[in-house]
């Protein structure tokens, strides 16, 4: 899976469970602030015009999810037209030897099928270039992290 988790250290965890039964809804707050900031953060990392079958950008396909108390998941969720996700190809690259979906490509570039083949030869040839937009992301999330987590969760504790 490419995303990124958003959860505590134990020490951490314990720390806003002493915040969850002190005010309930402060560490939740805190956590659902955080994803959404870092969804937004990915999304402008992500390269603009990366198709999905249905027409859905990389970009508007990054999703934040909930599987847990103290668990945030912002992860890409953009399919190519087999269904399957693409966003490891865009952040990875591919090295030589992948043949992407013509269709895809058809679609993509609304070429006919000759052109779509002789694209999707020369990515075989080639590889593809990586897009470290999920990196990216995470490196500004622990920034951030880093610059005003202590400074947020010691206004939480005093007020």
């Amino acid at each position: 899976m490419l995303s990124i988790r958003v959860e505590g250290v134990p020490e951490a965890t314990n720390f806003l469970r002493d915040i969850v039964i002190k005010t309930p809804n402060q560490a939740n707050f805190m956590l659902d602030r955080l994803a959404t900031e870092t969804r937004g953060r990915m999304r402008e990392n992500a390269p603009y015009g990366t198709w999905r079958h249905g027409g859905q950008h990389l970009k508007d396909s990054i999703q934040a999810s909930k599987p847990s108390s103290f668990t945030r998941v912002i992860e890409p969720t953009a399919t190519n037209i087999k269904g399957e996700p693409f966003g490891k190809w865009v952040e990875l690259g591919s090295g030589p030897g992948y043949i992407p979906n013509i269709e895809g490509i058809r679609a993509y570039y609304g070429v006919d099928k000759k052109v779509a083949w002789a694209i999707a030869l020369k990515i075989k040839e080639t590889g593809t270039p990586a897009d470290r937009f999920v990196q990216r992301t995470e490196a500004w999330l622990v920034a951030s992290i880093d610059r005003y987590a202590f400074d947020f969760l010691n206004k939480l504790v005093t007020n």
